[in-house]
């Protein structure tokens, strides 16, 4: 199963999400909003009996980005198989579903470049801190045992960090670092 999962801040662009996920049985679309947010849940809500679709509210005071960590966290807890990760501002970048089906079977971590809307490079496939976007890297749940999003109010770059300690844990055996495009950054922006 690939998992996307959306940690739901921005009104309005859910529908653009959406409309770029296939609908396939082997994914499974996450989102996660904080339940105080009844904008976000007027948004999604027509989501809720949707076989390819699971809603998520956290329970948080704010929402913001100091809770982002918080918001992926409570996903992390419950998927099973490979998770992507998607940014209510992007689009899933087709070849992301090609490259999960050509590696699953042989790789817990697959990593490849990430874009802008114009094809222009954004993120090269590399593991330095600052160096590498969160949403490039499809990864197995297996790390989640272990490996969770940090703080961003602490850490500046936590998904690269994140990104950084799933390598580790799957070690390099089991990673496959492709010259190919796996994700978009910022799409609707």
């Amino acid at each position: 199963m690939l998992n996307l999962v959306t940690p739901l801040f921005r009104k309005n662009n859910v529908h653009n999400v959406y409309s770029t996920i296939p609908k396939q049985d082997d994914i499974l679309w996450w989102i996660v909003y904080c339940k105080n947010r009844t904008d976000l849940y007027e948004d999604i809500k027509i989501y809720e009996n949707n076989k390819f679709i699971k809603i998520i509210a956290v329970d948080l005071e704010e929402d913001n980005l100091k809770n982002l960590h918080l918001k992926m966290n409570a996903v992390f807890i419950k998927i099973k198989g490979f998770f992507q990760g998607i940014d209510d501002d992007n689009a899933f970048h087709p070849n992301a579903y090609q490259l999960y089906l050509k590696y699953k079977e042989n790789y817990k971590m697959i990593i490849g470049k990430s874009i802008r809307a114009n094809s222009q490079i954004y993120c090269y496939p590399n593991l330095l801190r600052g160096g590498i976007d969160g949403g490039q890297a499809i990864i197995h749940s297996d790390c989640f045992s272990t490996v969770l999003l940090q703080d961003f109010t602490k850490d500046n770059c936590a998904d690269g960090s994140f990104l950084i300690q799933c390598y580790q844990f799957c070690g390099e055996q089991n990673v496959i670092i492709l010259d190919e495009v796996s994700s978009y950054y910022n799409y609707f922006n």
